[in-house]
């Protein structure tokens, strides 16, 4: 069977994830809160992903820097979304 590709919501999730410094786990936990609402098939992102993206996207995690803030920003405002007008 072929593998199924991640929805770009499910890619944005995983990108802003691991540019904020969020765990396989958090991520994880918000891509099945997202399948819940929608009742959609989950889609969790597997370990190896995770650590190509911190490789390719975020290598200031693995070096142990802390993450931007705006990436933490941009996490918060996707899973816990607020009106445009208040950005």
């Amino acid at each position: 069977m072929a593998r199924q590709k991640y929805t770009a919501g499910e890619r944005a999730v995983a990108v802003i994830g691991a540019l904020a410094g969020k765990t396989l786990d958090e991520i994880n936990a918000q891509l099945r809160a997202d399948r819940g609402r929608d009742g959609g098939e989950l889609k969790e992102l597997n370990a190896e992903s995770y650590k190509m993206l911190l490789r390719k996207y975020a290598p200031h995690i693995e070096d142990g820097s802390l993450p931007n803030p705006r990436w933490a920003r941009a996490w918060d405002h996707i899973t816990a979304p607020s009106s445009m007008g208040d950005l």
